[in-house]
């Protein structure tokens, strides 16, 4: 069963309001993290958290998401307890 989710956002350059956004669901936060560092590294802009039916809901602000892409799994409560 699927828990979280990444979207990400490719600004196309050159183009004002040209974007390509995209969204992949994962089974788990660990899963959801790597898909958002190699996007993150690909220089996408990230936005993740868990799905609408999961509680307690979480969200990662495309701002935090350098951050929580990069916590360590054991260090994963510390930005997830944020619940929306």
């Amino acid at each position: 069963m699927n828990t979280w989710f990444v979207s990400t956002v490719h600004r196309l350059p050159g183009k004002t309001l040209s974007f390509i956004w995209g969204m992949r669901e994962f089974e788990s936060e660990s899963a959801a993290r790597h898909y958002a560092k190699v996007a993150l590294n690909n220089g996408l802009q990230v936005e993740a958290g868990t799905l609408p039916e999961i509680q307690p809901q979480v969200r990662v602000a495309r701002e935090d998401a350098m951050a929580w892409a990069a916590v360590n799994e054991g260090q994963a409560h510390l930005l997830a307890d944020d619940p929306v």
